[in-house]
């Protein structure tokens, strides 16, 4: 699938005319392009009307970038294909069969990661130098981004330690970062706004490396949604010249603007592309207090509010709420659920459990929480300001562990 977004605010499906899985996009020049499964290539001016090419060939371009006249994608067993228009593609030969995962173009180089801790350099797309990382593990390497003055390259786990490799702005010196990103799980992503702020993203991991006041790493994962990217498999990074831009599972999307001391993180909405295995009707009751001008005087009105809402659950630990069927909103899981499987979701207006695989149990309890709001009030004179303090019913929103009693799968 497809989607475009020009705002991230809404995002819109796009007809691709294939059921291929797809793997890596970039611009060439004002033109789309997209690689994915069995050599697919797709390319449009307008993403309402895209244009598909088969490469004739059983390998995944698992990456693809541009330079402002060239195009290349890679894939499996060293497929390296070069396009200066999108439309018309020649296979190149990389000089070996390593399978790559990712390219970026930058400081006049392409640069390819891939298997076994390859890394690829050339000028044009045509001409290619393999090179080495200095000290290093021979982990998979999945991702690599352009600094401005260099490189910076994402890769598995070995031993316990996810990999980061920095590389020079003409591609020929390679090393493990220093210091270590303090990562212990895949990464998966990276971007860069300049070479004193780069992130790599992945399994339960967002990192953050700064040369401000020494070079040091930070993990930014938290349960707080303004400190910074919850708990979840984030499979790729941008900088897009005024933030960063992160997405993972469940269609996840954070974007990160750079404040004097920090990161400040906002959540996007997104289209879900988990498979969803259950659903059921809740109700939740709040309290509604309205204010009134009476006689000159400000009164207040309380009721209580029964909404009834739809719950979904499923793959890659995702939760959803809506009131309506159509528009969803995406529940934070807990943490210990993260890469898990819901496969059953029940309850009451009291009480909503959500289970699944390796005996997962997860709950919404009833809460409230205070929402202030202001409310104008006028008696055809002057307009009068009322602050008004409502309940807000966390049920469906708000989701905590259980201790399971048993390790099988639940349904």
């Amino acid at each position: 699938q497809l989607y475009t977004s020009t705002e991230l605010a809404g995002w819109e499906v796009r007809e691709t005319g294939t059921r291929r899985a797809l793997r890596g996009a970039t611009f060439l020049g004002g033109r789309l392009i997209v690689s994915g499964e069995a050599g697919t290539i797709l390319w449009a001016d307008d993403p309402q009307e895209i244009q598909r090419v088969d490469l004739d060939t059983e390998d995944w371009l698992e990456g693809v970038a541009a330079s402002s006249s060239v195009a290349v994608a890679v894939g499996d067993n060293g497929a390296v294909y070069r396009s200066t228009n999108g439309q018309e593609w020649v296979r190149q030969s990389l000089g070996a069969s390593t399978w790559l995962r990712g390219i970026v173009w930058g400081g006049g180089l392409f640069v390819a990661v891939g298997e076994d801790g390859g890394i690829f350099t050339s000028p044009n797309g045509t001409a290619w130098t393999r090179r080495t990382v200095s000290n290093g593990n021979g982990a998979h390497l999945n991702k690599v981004a352009w600094t401005g003055s260099g490189f910076v390259v994402a890769g598995d786990a070995v031993r316990g330690a996810g990999t980061v490799v920095f590389g020079s702005a003409d591609g020929t010196a390679w090393n493990p970062a220093q210091p270590a990103s303090g990562a212990s799980r895949d990464l998966i992503g990276a971007a860069a706004e300049s070479a004193s702020l780069r992130l790599v993203v992945g399994d339960l991991e967002v990192r953050r490396y700064s040369t401000l006041p020494a070079p040091n790493w930070a993990s930014l994962i938290s349960n707080e949604p303004a400190d910074g990217p919850p708990p979840a498999t984030y499979l790729a990074a941008l900088w897009d010249g005024s933030q960063f831009l992160v997405a993972g599972r469940t269609g996840r999307i954070l974007t990160a603007r750079r404040t004097p001391l920090s990161l400040e993180w906002s959540e996007h909405p997104s289209p879900p592309r988990s498979w969803m295995f259950d659903s059921m009707v809740a109700t939740a009751v709040g309290t509604n207090v309205q204010p009134v001008l009476s006689e000159g005087r400000v009164q207040y009105l309380s009721s209580r509010t029964t909404n009834d809402f739809f719950v979904a659950a499923g793959d890659y630990a995702t939760l959803m709420t809506s009131d309506t069927g159509v528009g969803w909103s995406t529940a934070l899981p807990p943490t210990n659920a993260a890469s898990r499987t819901y496969l059953g979701v029940a309850g009451n207006a009291h009480r909503l459990v959500a289970v699944g695989n390796g005996g997962l149990i997860s709950v919404s309890p009833v809460a409230y929480v205070p929402l202030v709001s202001t409310v104008p009030l006028t008696n055809g004179v002057e307009v009068i300001t009322v602050s008004v303090t409502n309940e807000v019913n966390t049920l469906g929103l708000a989701w905590y562990p259980a201790v399971s009693p048993t390790s099988v799968d639940l349904q």
